[in-house]
């Protein structure tokens, strides 16, 4: 669909002020106002992973840790920033299919993946960085109060991740059967 072809729907909706500059930076995949909140959102991620991986080891001891959980450390950071890569190229080239319901069957099956990689990276991550930082603690009956503490909010950040890709997922099923 050329330029034209998009200012005439347009025009057939009742928009009759809409340029042709217009539609050329609307049809610019990175001129997207939602793509530009997710590559800010990136950037800042990755900027804060990079900084807790300057710093975890002398921060929070990890001279004092084995080997070993360093580099657990280290790669459950770069799980997380490959992640978020791997999102935003998905996000970022939606059609990929002959037709809108090829297309929107392409997505569906590629946001299903990408929800289980989303909620297994982060328990992955997440349980890294809570066992690397009690891996050296010394457990006492009132030190369990702070990782018990910390599980539950763990808990319920993975069931509402969970909740948000249901949600999302069951929103492209709805669009995929009304064009279906």
């Amino acid at each position: 669909m050329g330029i034209e072809d998009f200012k005439s729907v347009y025009e057939n909706a009742g928009e009759k002020n809409i340029s042709k500059d217009f539609i050329k930076k609307m049809t610019k995949t990175g001129n997207h106002p939602v793509l530009k909140r997710l590559r800010l959102q990136l950037i800042f991620e990755t900027v804060v992973w990079a900084a807790v991986l300057i710093v975890f080891y002398d921060i929070f001891d990890g001279h004092l840790k084995v080997l070993a959980w360093n580099v657990a450390v280290v790669v459950a950071i770069l799980l997380l920033l490959v992640h978020n890569l791997l999102g935003y190229k998905i996000i970022q080239y939606p059609i990929q299919g002959e037709s809108l319901k090829a297309s929107l069957n392409n997505y569906l099956a590629k946001i299903k993946t990408y929800a289980w990689v989303s909620i297994g990276t982060r328990v992955i991550a997440v349980a890294t960085l809570m066992l690397f930082l009690t891996s050296t603690s010394n457990w006492t009956e009132k030190g369990f109060g702070v990782p018990l503490g910390m599980l539950s909010v763990f808990a319920l950040q993975v069931y509402l991740l969970g909740k948000v890709w249901k949600t999302r997922i069951e929103k492209i099923k709805t669009t995929y059967e009304v064009i279906g």
